[in-house]
């Protein structure tokens, strides 16, 4: 799950500054983009804590 957000988050930082001044359409693009592997990432974590729930609950 980690594998999935930090690289995303770091990738996000590193070209942030790249993209100051450009034009709102690239940022927005941008953001659209990253959101999908973050969005993965969350549902995946999701998934593993519903399992450990279920598993302690036994």
């Amino acid at each position: 799950m980690e594998l999935l957000v930090r690289p995303v988050a770091q990738m996000a930082t590193r070209f942030g500054d790249l993209f100051v001044g450009c034009d709102t359409v690239v940022l927005e693009d941008f953001s659209k983009l990253l959101v999908i592997p973050l969005r993965d990432g969350c549902d995946l974590m999701d998934v593993i804590g519903r399992r450990l729930r279920a598993q302690a609950a036994e």
